[in-house]
């Protein structure tokens, strides 16, 4: 903008002009109106002085030809009361007082400046209204992203699983992208890759292909192979992965595997130089995607692969702070912790709480004989046996060099006794071959538990040690309980009466199940069944479910003709466990067709090993 002038008609121009130009204002002298016109017209004005002797139409004239924001002063000898146009301002000249004139022709010349300015962005944003409109929207749509984002980030950042934090992506995906399908392969143990996916419920076939489609394009970057693939869990229930792996299906076909889907994107997860999975999202409508959603998933990928990394970092440092390097089992420490939380729930409650300590005899032989690293080996098997012959409430730690110890919940001293001889004698009668060498050995246990006068859980730990130290002193391979304070007594085979009235043996069947009162009428959740009787299974599901639930289980027996019986019945859950990121339930069978007892006493028969 030029700088802004005073245009000045009349016979006392000249008088104004040098005025002004004393005073340090730039003022123009106009006497053709032509000239004035074309000043007006194409320079910037802001007072246009006029001299009141000028006819009336002259005047409206030349204010016609004025910008919008031009200042008009009529100056003159008489009033401004004499004067007829009294919509423009008039001053009286000559004036005594000129520096009242001189200050309202400044403020007149920045009002120009301020309004020609105003106009100027006005016309402006005016002019590119709809540009501003949208861009404005683009600016609204990333802060929203960005908070959305933080937030995301903030749940992601108090996630202390996998699982959790997969349910958190799913959460926050949706709001994220307009997209009908999300699928996420997470490596959740050393190469072990766990898919889970989630869409509409109705639609279940459609996300099986999506899903389908993603692992087959991640095992083709990847280079990972089938047994790579873990657990599959689709809208959060567990699934076989036999679902997802099919033969006739391949990334050449993509017509038949992504039927439903028409729009997709998918992005690896890498951490350094470590691929921990990938993520993608699925739409039924075309063209859903576009190069900030590519921009948008990539970013969530990057950061998605550094929660995950450290999720498993801290489980990682979480698990070998509570786990023996060796055998696997909880460490003295975890032990110790678990054992006085468990003390103090059981004396509040009135529970019972049995303790039993393990040594094995004659260690020091075998490491004489075959090594420490045979010894070493030895420990793993006995823990692992161990482990694998109580229950999966039980906790079993690594108590010391060759000693171990196990936590009974909910155990009396009766029933603590009965196992632990139960194991002595699984112990006895097992063969190890390890580098070709056939070793047996047998422990020594002692049996300790709650009663109204113990007054610690350090006081369980002694009187389990000197029920252990008497059995060790008698012979060895022999179990001994406390039964009082200074009370010790062997606990003989023949004299126990088996806890459990019928054999239960392990097995790896799909059993489905369904909550009953609760579940409204669900779908049928998917578990794996660990163990089965005539009396009571134990399975493992993806769903925590709490004790006393009456579920509505059935399941296919297998017989060894090949044909397969489906059976039903209802169940009670007794116990219920959290193992990481499993939950392992116990339940008892309370009602019970006598042919379907028949066709689990005879599945139980055929598949009974000896001990």
């Amino acid at each position: 903008m030029n700088l802004p002038a005073i245009v000045i008609i009349g016979d006392k121009g000249n008088e104004l002009e040098r005025f002004f130009r004393e005073k340090g204002l730039c003022s123009i002298y106009v006497r053709d109106i032509d000239e004035l016109k074309k000043r007006l017209l194409n320079e910037d004005v802001a007072i246009l002085l006029v001299e009141e002797n000028l006819k009336t139409s002259f005047l409206r004239d030349l204010i016609s030809s004025c910008s919008p924001n031009t200042k008009v002063v009529v100056f003159g000898n008489g009033s401004k009361s004499n004067f007829s146009h009294t919509g423009y301002e008039y001053i009286r000249w000559p004036n005594k007082d000129k520096n009242l004139i001189l200050r309202s022709i400044k403020m007149g010349i920045l009002e120009y400046a301020f309004l020609k300015n105003r106009r100027f962005f006005i016309k402006r944003a005016s002019f590119n209204r709809k540009e501003s409109l949208k861009n404005y929207q683009k600016i609204e749509n990333f802060f929203y992203f960005l908070q959305i984002f933080r937030s995301f980030k903030d749940e992601l950042n108090r996630c202390e699983d996998l699982k959790t934090a997969v349910i958190v992506c799913e959460k926050y995906i949706k709001k994220i992208f307009k997209c009908d399908f999300f699928g996420l392969i997470v490596d959740s143990d050393n190469q072990r890759f766990d898919i889970y996916g989630f869409g509409n419920s109705s639609e279940t076939e459609v996300l099986e292909n999506f899903l389908r489609y993603l692992v087959l394009s991640f095992r083709m970057l990847s280079g990972i192979q089938t047994q790579h693939l873990a657990e599959v869990y689709i809208n959060k229930r567990k699934k076989s992965i036999d679902v997802l792996i099919d033969p006739k299906f391949s990334l050449n076909n993509k017509t038949d595997i992504l039927f439903g889907i028409k729009s997709y994107m998918i992005f690896p997860m890498i951490s350094g130089t470590k691929n921990l999975g990938c993520i993608a999202v699925g739409s039924k409508e075309e063209d859903t995607f576009d190069i900030n959603d590519l921009r948008i998933i990539s970013f969530i990928g990057y950061e998605l692969a550094h929660v995950f990394a450290n999720i498993k970092l801290i489980l990682h440092i979480k698990d070998i702070s509570i786990k023996d390097a060796l055998t696997g089992l909880y460490n003295r420490r975890y032990f110790d912790e678990i054992l006085q939380h468990e003390y103090l729930r059981a004396k509040r409650y009135n529970l019972p709480l049995s303790l039993i300590m393990i040594d094995i005899d004659y260690f020091k032989s075998i490491n004489d004989s075959f090594g420490h690293l045979t010894g070493d080996r030895v420990l793993q098997e006995l823990a692992k046996l161990i482990k694998n012959s109580v229950r999966q409430v039980d906790v079993v730690a690594r108590f010391g060099g060759e000693e171990f110890s196990i936590i009974l919940l909910n155990t009396s001293l009766e029933k603590a006794s009965n196992m632990a001889e139960r194991l002595r004698s699984i112990i006895e009668k097992h063969t190890m071959l390890i580098d070709g060498n056939k070793i047996n050995v047998t422990i020594s246990a002692g049996i300790s538990s709650i009663r109204d006068d113990t007054l610690s859980e350090r006081e369980l730990v002694e009187e389990a040690d000197i029920a252990l130290l008497e059995a060790k002193r008698n012979g060895r391979n022999k179990v001994y309980m406390c039964l009082r304070k200074g009370i010790i007594k062997e606990v003989k085979a023949e004299g126990l009466r088996e806890r459990r009235r019928f054999k239960r043996i392990s097995t790896h069947l799909w059993i489905n199940y369904i909550p009953l009162l609760v579940n409204n009428g669900e779908n049928m959740i998917k578990a794996i069944l660990k163990n089965i009787s005539e009396e009571g299974i134990s399975f493992e599901s993806f769903q925590e479910i709490e004790r006393d639930t009456l579920l509505l289980v059935d399941l296919d027996i297998p017989s060894r003709s090949g044909r397969k019986q489906h059976i039903k019945a209802i169940a009670q859950v007794v116990w219920n466990k959290k193992e990481k990121d499993k939950n392992i339930v116990g339940a008892r069978l309370i009602t019970l067709e006598p042919s379907v007892r028949d066709v689990i006493k005879r599945y139980v028969i055929e598949n009974q090993r000896e001990e």
